[in-house]
């Protein structure tokens, strides 16, 4: 039976260390901030591309400090689902429509539909 020395705790520990250098420089880039964007559209939807945008420019304009991670179609709950995440505290934000948000208890948020009141201006 061979004996484990200084030799190979030495051998070891610099595979360690070297296994801990590789990996450094993801966690360096690893945001420090990572927001759910939950919304219930498709993907081909301008409202979803709008927000891929934004979540590209917060990344730019925050040197990557905040990252924010769309999740179309209902990827991460309904709208009732992400409201109430959003309304718990959770780091999700949640694109929905006003008017369930004003179902939902949100009533100050209800004048949105405001324009849909009249059919016309007469």
């Amino acid at each position: 039976m061979r004996r484990s020395g200084p030799k190979t705790a030495g051998v070891l520990l610099a595979v360690a260390f070297a296994a801990g250098m590789i990996a450094a420089p993801a966690q360096i880039q690893a945001a420090e901030f990572v927001i759910k964007l939950g919304h219930v559209l498709p993907t081909n939807e301008p409202i979803h591309q709008a927000n891929e945008r934004m979540a590209q420019r917060v990344k730019e304009k925050s040197k990557g400090r905040v990252e924010i991670q769309v999740f179309p179609a209902s990827q991460i709950g309904s709208n009732r689902d992400t409201y109430e995440q959003a309304r718990m505290g959770a780091p999700v934000i949640c694109h929905i429509d006003p008017g369930y948000a004003a179902e939902l208890g949100d009533l100050d948020i209800a004048i949105m539909n405001g324009p849909f009141l009249f059919e016309s201006w007469d």
